[in-house]
């Protein structure tokens, strides 16, 4: 029963990774990049009007791609501001996409759906 219990946990505790939209953690960002994964550091802001219009955006990407494993990091610009700094965003609004350990792509303020589905693919 014991060893069912901890293979149940560890197979939840994986997919808590994998796939959809989080809110940014030291140890999330850490977990991905040793996993190897694709995903996204999203620096929103609730006020910015251009974050608002990427969130739909990136929601569209999921549900057009329900078998994505393509995680989201959402990092709040203003309650985060060392790791604003950290990921040297100029501003809200700021896409970076990683594979693992590497950035892949990055973006400020775009809203354009086949420009940040095209950075989304890119790691998903």
């Amino acid at each position: 029963m014991r060893v069912l219990f901890l293979t149940v946990l560890l197979v939840f505790s994986s997919l808590a990774f994998s796939g959809g939209i989080t809110e940014f953690s030291d140890a999330k960002f850490d977990r991905l990049k040793k996993d190897n994964a694709g995903f996204l550091v999203d620096v929103h802001a609730t006020w910015c009007g251009t974050c608002k219009k990427q969130t739909r955006i990136i929601n569209t990407y999921f549900e057009e791609n329900p078998e994505s494993k393509l995680t989201v990091l959402r990092l709040d610009y203003d309650d985060n501001k060392d790791l604003v700094k950290y990921f040297k965003a100029p501003r809200q609004s700021t896409l970076i996409t990683y594979k693992g350990e590497n950035e892949v792509s990055r973006s400020i303020a775009d809203t354009s759906q086949a420009r940040i589905f095209k950075m989304l693919k890119m790691v998903d």
